[in-house]
């Protein structure tokens, strides 16, 4: 974390020596991995290279979940999960850094990441 804000302090120096303005958005995703959309997600590693059986297998492991809340041992109705990747599985993090990876991409300002901030 301390790397990621030095250089957005680095950055900021470096303007400030050119006489530009300098100005930072801090984006932070509240419930980041709830964000990402299966269809996009899936589009994106088929881009990438992920094609085939791992290909379906990952559709699967997002696919047809379903969550309930469990509250004073009174459960609620299954609901079915559109979207987002389970938290707490070392998929998840993998794949939501390949939802959200090429957003410097399509931007004309400098972004920089640090897993689920963006600046």
């Amino acid at each position: 974390m301390s790397l990621a804000v030095s250089s957005i302090c680095n950055a900021f120096v470096h303007c400030l020596d050119e006489g530009k303005i300098a100005c930072s958005i801090f984006l932070v995703l509240a419930k980041a991995f709830h964000t990402v959309d299966h269809t996009i997600l899936l589009s994106k590693l088929e881009i990438y290279g992920v094609r085939e059986l791992p290909l379906e297998l990952i559709k699967s492991y997002l696919t047809n979940r379903y969550q309930r809340t469990v509250v004073n041992s009174l459960k609620s109705n299954e609901k079915l999960v559109t979207c987002g990747v389970p938290q707490g599985s070392t998929l998840g993090p993998f794949l939501f850094l390949v939802y959200n990876n090429d957003l410097a991409l399509v931007s004309e300002f400098n972004v920089r990441m640090f897993a689920d901030d963006t600046n």
